[in-house]
Formats: C-alpha cells, sequence, structure tokens
C-alpha cells in the first residue's frame, strides 16, 4: 500500500506562513498558504512567505490549494504561490469573497462542509471549527488508505455562532484517523480559550458605561465582535465609524456574504463621524497591534486628519498582543491615557481564538489518532503540545518547516530527507531580494545613522543621516571634513587606496566625538 508524504513549509517552528504539503506520490495536495507580518528585526519587509521551490519542482501534480479561513497568515502568500504552482483554490464563502481582490476569480470553488471533494487521490471533507473568523474548517482527507484529520486553526467554543461539529470529530475517531495535524497556538496555556458569548457581554457592558465617544480595536476578522457592536449601537442610537483598511475589507466581505447584516443607516464614514457628538458615536479602529500607520494608532499620534481621542473618550481594547508586539503596544496605550482616554482592557473583554490545553486534550479524545502532529505555533508550543500527547499515550513528531514525515500501513517516520523551506521577502513588487545581510545592514543604519564623505569641487565634504541632531553636527563634521583631507593627502604620497583611508579617517572623528561607529560610505 502507497505511503503519504506530510510536509510542512511554513507554520513549524514559528507563527505564520502556515502551509502544509500532502504528497501521495505522483500527486500533491497544499492546505493554506500564508504570509508571516516582519518585525522590527526586518525593517522595509512588507511580507515573508514560504519558500515554494519543492511545489514549482512539482507543480504539474498538484490537484488543488485548500483553505482552512481567510486569515492572512493562512492566504496572503497565495497569490506568490498561484504564479509557481497554480491549481483550483477550495475555501468557504468568506474566505473566497475576500480573495477575489487578489487571485482569478475562476480559480475559486466553494468548499461545503460535509460534502465530499475529490481531487486526485485525496477525498477531501470539510466540517465546521469555530475560530476567531467566520466560515473556518477543518479537513478530513483520506489518501492511499490513510486517514488524516488537518484542524486549522480552532477552538472549542459550544455558544459559538458555528461551533466545532464535535460529533462529526467523534465519527473520524471512531472510524480510525492515523494522523492529526493541530493547532497549537495556545498549547503552552492551561484551561479553556473562553467564549465569544462572554466577550459580546463585556463589550456591551463597556458601551452601555462610555459617556463620550468610545473606540473599539480588535482583529479585523473579528466579524462576530463586529456585529456585537452593530447591534449594541443600533440599540443605544450610535453610529458606527469603520476605520482602517483591514477593518473595511473585511466588514465589506462580510456584508456581501452575509455574516454582518446592520441597519440601514447605522454607518457613517469618518466625515460625518468627527461631526457628531460623542455620545453619540462609537469608532472601530485598525491597529489592536500598536501598528503605527493603522487607524488607531494615527489617532493616538495626533495624525489622523478625521478623528481623535480625548479627555472623556474611551478604548475598548479586545485583544492581546500578538508575540512580539507587546512594547509597540503598550507605546500606543501610553499615548492615548496621556490624552486623557480611558482604556478598558481586561481578560473578559477577549478570547482567543485558538484552542487551549483542555480544548486539545479534548480533541484528542474525540479523534484518538495513532500520532498527533503540532503544527501552527513556534517551538515551545509544537513541543507543549508534543507532551499533552505523550501523557494521553498518542506518539507525537515535531517537526519544523522543510522535514517530512511519512505515513503508511506501520504507523509514521520521520525521514532523513528534508525539502527547501524557509521565509522568502516580499517587498513592493521584488520577490526574495532581501537577504539577511541586507537587513543586518538595515538594523545598522536604523541604529547608527549614515555618513557619506564625497569629493564636491576638489574639497571632502561630509554628510550625514540619522545620526544625531543637526545643531550638534558642525563640529564632528568640521573635524571628519579635516581627518578625510588629511588622510587623502597621506595616502595619496603613500600609493594607497584613497577611499579606504579615507573612510578610516571619518569612522575615527565620529568615534572620538560621540563613542559610536556611523555607517560610513566613501563616494571618491
Amino acid at each position: 500500500m502507497k505511503t503519504v508524504k506530510v510536509i510542512p513549509l511554513g507554520g513549524c517552528g514559528e507563527f505564520g506562513r502556515n502551509l502544509t504539503v500532502y504528497d501521495a506520490g505522483d500527486a500533491i495536495l497544499c492546505v493554506d498558504c500564508g504570509g508571516q507580518i516582519p518585525d522590527e528585526e526586518a525593517p522595509g519587509v512588507d511580507l515573508f512567505i514560504p519558500d515554494f521551490t519543492y511545489l514549482a519542482a512539482r507543480a504539474s501534480q498538484l490537484v488543488g490549494w485548500i483553505l482552512t479561513h481567510a486569515h492572512e497568515d493562512h492566504v496572503a502568500a497565495l497569490p506568490h504561490a498561484l504564479a509557481v504552482a497554480p491549481a483550483p483554490i477550495y475555501a468557504r464563502p468568506l474566505t473566497l469573497q475576500l480573495l477575489r481582490r487578489s487571485v482569478d476569480q475562476s480559480q475559486l470553488h466553494p468548499l461545503v462542509p460535509g460534502a465530499v471533494r475529490q481531487l486526485g487521490p485525496f477525498t477531501v471533507e470539510a466540517l465546521h471549527v469555530a475560530h476567531s473568523i467566520p466560515d473556518a474548517c477543518a479537513l478530513a482527507i483520506t489518501v492511499n488508505g490513510r486517514t488524516i484529520v488537518h484542524t486549522g486553526d480552532l477552538k472549542i467554543d459550544p455558544h459559538a455562532t458555528a461551533p466545532t461539529d464535535l460529533e462529526r470529530l467523534r465519527a473520524l475517531g471512531d472510524a480510525g484517523v492515523d494522523l492529526l495535524l493541530a493547532d497549537s497556538t495556545n498549547a503552552t496555556r492551561p484551561g479553556r480559550s473562553g467564549s465569544e458569548s462572554d466577550v459580546a457581554r463585556a463589550l456591551v457592558a463597556e458601551l452601555g458605561r462610555a459617556r463620550g465617544r468610545v473606540a473599539f480595536s480588535f482583529f479585523s476578522s473579528s466579524v462576530q465582535r463586529i456585529a456585537t457592536v452593530f447591534d449594541a449601537c443600533a440599540r443605544i442610537g450610535r453610529k458606527v465609524c469603520v476605520e482602517g483598511r483591514g477593518l473595511k475589507e473585511m466588514t465589506a466581505a462580510a456584508l456581501a456574504v452575509g455574516a454582518l447584516a446592520p441597519a440601514a443607516d447605522l454607518l457613517v464614514d469618518a466625515g460625518t463621524a468627527a461631526t457628531l457628538p460623542p455620545s453619540r458615536v462609537a469608532l472601530l479602529l485598525t491597529g489592536s497591534q500598536g501598528e503605527p500607520r493603522a487607524a488607531l494608532g494615527r489617532v493616538a499620534a495626533g495624525e489622523h486628519p478625521l478623528l481623535s481621542l480625548g479627555r472623556g473618550d474611551t478604548l475598548v481594547l479586545s485583544s492581546r498582543p500578538v508575540p512580539g508586539n507587546e512594547r509597540p503596544v503598550a507605546r500606543m496605550l501610553d499615548r492615548l491615557l496621556g490624552l486623557g482616554v480611558h482604556i478598558a482592557e481586561a481578560p473578559e473583554l477577549h478570547a482567543s481564538g485558538h484552542a487551549c490545553q483542555e480544548e486539545l486534550r479534548d480533541l484528542m479524545r474525540l479523534t484518538r489518532p495513532r500520532t498527533l502532529l503540532p503544527i501552527h505555533g513556534g517551538r515551545r508550543q509544537l513541543f507543549a503540545h508534543a507532551d499533552l500527547a505523550e501523557a494521553a499515550g498518542i506518539p507525537s513528531f515535531v517537526l519544523v518547516d522543510g522535514d517530512v514525515l511519512e505515513i503508511g500501513p506501520d504507523g509514521a517516520r520521520m525521514l532523513e530527507e528534508r525539502v527547501p523551506a524557509g521565509r522568502v521577502s516580499v517587498e513592493g513588487t521584488r520577490l526574495g531580494d532581501v537577504d539577511p545581510e541586507t537587513l543586518r545592514a538595515r538594523r545598522r543604519l536604523a541604529y547608527d545613522g549614515l555618513v557619506v564623505v564625497a569629493d564636491v569641487g576638489g574639497k571632502l565634504r561630509v554628510a550625514t543621516h540619522g545620526v544625531a541632531a543637526e545643531a550638534t553636527l558642525p563640529p564632528i563634521v568640521a573635524d571628519a571634513e579635516a581627518a578625510a583631507e588629511e588622510a587623502r593627502r597621506v595616502s595619496l604620497a603613500s600609493g594607497t587606496d584613497v577611499a579606504v583611508a579615507v573612510k578610516r579617517a571619518v569612522v575615527r572623528a565620529f568615534v572620538q566625538a560621540r563613542g559610536k561607529k556611523p555607517r560610513v560610505i566613501a563616494m571618491l
């Protein structure tokens, strides 16, 4: 009997870039194709995407892309992937709606929970799961006699609008699951993730307490929270202004598929919102992760052309910082506090969309897999998930991107082979131009500034960028220019490399003056 290889090209050992390849030998199926938002260590990069080298070499065998939900870390890289590995795309309605702006609509096909799709040798069934975005699904994949359950991102919330289909998961477990690939994002968190219905009550309570202008900030994909705010504002007579690209796009898509149905006159634009009495308007703002150019960041910095928050106003923060974003979020909140804004920030105002430890145990009890493969998390989360499986008597493998797990009649085994994997930069319209050395150079420029020394009409002149305040530079620049002239004179007399000598002299001048070594370029 044939085997099937399971290959994570993203999402194992890191957060983001989720992409799992199922290789049946003569056919390939891909699940998700996400991006990764760069942090402060990658200045200038717009997005990181998976390395598609393996797929490009096998593109003729690709039978389809299946997307579990519409979050950017699961779909943002798809347009780039289609350029090298085109194939039909299968997804739920909200995901398809959001993709229409970036991919050819003829490639889009609906994925219906409970219905079975035959894609080459792969039999694929989608089933409802609860997450922080509507239309999320898990997948039951049967190929070469093996049954695999791929959860995507999920939580177990019985009060969710579309709860996780526990009965179908139990039935799959009764029939036999060879491999469970499960979301590990919250594998280090004990207990349960909490219910969205509890968050709705807390949001409504905060809205009722607010007397001035009230702003809400949460992930753009939190459609159920958007609906909660819409309904509550309609009842108490507040208009709603949705501001920020992500929220506007998500709201428009949710309206198009019927996931949102606000009152006809509820929504107003930013210009109208700015003219309304503070007690008659609510703002939904992007920027819950402290992004400086998002709507909330611009409001906090006083840079939004129409909207502002001040004394007597309230910000309801209904999200947690993604790991690594704690500092920018804290800076943004400090700015708002300085403006006199009341910050409503409490555990009950947010519930994660990812299963915590008790839910992961429930998932394993329902499906009773022969093997667990933790996905979607850093190494700490993957190993924590593996520990939960070990305690339940279930073997597990912890993979990193590019590892290969083979599933056959005798179970799962790790292969020695690896496939190309890693992160590829997207900057503007270019892919892969920014390598680690380029990023190191950019970070150095950010930390130390730039000094350029050039020959202007026979005289060496020094210009600085981002080194120090302009008022403090004239004497330092004068000393650097004098040192550069002396170095050039000596170098010409001795026959050594003039550019190298001048550069070293300018570096020494700045180190002596400031104790810091800037990046120096000699244009001679």
